[in-house]
């Protein structure tokens, strides 16, 4: 693999929008643009290169008193690689390089969400995730744009 593991800024917007409308129907380069331009300390935006070609992103932030937890515990909050370009690797190198960066700064641990039963949770299950049944997604219609 030649993938390129680095942080990621403003200049991958454009490449990470695109990947994302691939993976998910949605675009969104706006949200792009400002969760890169206020991404605090630590750094925790990553993409894969290849080729100056962008074919992954993983985005984690550092919480302090998510849901109950007394401790700084890093959430993965975003993470997609390009469908001709799964298997390969990349999301494990990541998944790697945030593990990497949370060690640095002293959190011991990564958490996250994923829709139960799909290939997320298959993914994140052989990179060592532990599947959490004590705890509950809740969700609350608030009346939004229909």
């Amino acid at each position: 693999m030649d993938v390129a593991i680095r942080d990621a800024g403003l200049e991958e917007v454009a490449a990470i929008a695109k990947l994302e409308r691939q993976l998910s129907g949605r675009y969104s380069p706006e949200f792009w643009r400002e969760l890169l331009a206020t991404s605090a300390y630590p750094m925790l935006t990553f993409c894969a290169e290849d080729g100056g070609e962008i074919v992954g992103f993983l985005v984690a932030q550092v919480r302090v008193g998510e849901h109950g937890l007394a401790s700084e515990t890093g959430w993965l909050t975003n993470m997609g690689v390009a469908p001709e370009r799964q298997r390969e690797g990349i999301g494990r190198a990541l998944l790697a390089a945030a593990r990497q960066r949370l060690r640095d700064i002293g959190v011991a641990e990564l958490w996250g969400m994923a829709p139960a039963g799909g290939p997320v949770v298959s993914f994140l299950q052989r990179e060592q995730f532990d599947i959490r049944r004590d705890l509950v997604a809740v969700q609350l219609d608030v009346g939004g744009p229909a």
